[in-house]
């Protein structure tokens, strides 16, 4: 249960983190945001709750949102049935302009220790790089 108690804490922080640097997101008129990640970004595409706090705040904008994120995606791998396309094709065809990625969170399992965590940062900043 105390693991529940503080598992519930970190992501209320880490909500209430986020919350407070979205407002200085800045978009511009008819912005393409796309959604990137794994389970937890996917999982968005079922509730409109964000998508339509983006667009309450900012109603004047036109925003395009589509979701790309898909299950058990990492940084570093992207699994996809053969012909599929890879996210940089999906990417450029929906002309995007904003990125929103979400991952972490499956990388917790591969990236162990401190040299786990220096091995996420650098494979973070590759995919960084890549977009």
């Amino acid at each position: 249960m105390l693991y529940r108690s503080t598992l519930a804490a970190a992501f209320l922080a880490l909500l209430s983190a986020s919350v407070a640097e979205a407002a200085s997101l800045e978009l511009k008129k008819g912005d393409h945001l796309v959604w990137i990640g794994n389970t937890f970004a996917e999982r968005m595409q079922y509730f409109g709750e964000i998508e339509s706090q983006l667009h309450a705040r900012y109603p004047e904008h036109n925003l395009v949102v589509r979701n790309l994120a898909w299950s058990a995606d990492t940084i570093s791998l992207r699994p996809r049935p053969k012909d599929f396309g890879d996210l940089h094709h999906y990417l450029s065809e929906l002309k995007v302009d904003v990125i929103l990625a979400c991952y972490g969170f499956n990388e917790t399992w591969d990236y162990r220790g401190e040299e786990g965590v220096a091995r996420f940062g650098t494979d973070l900043a590759s995919f960084l790089k890549e977009l």
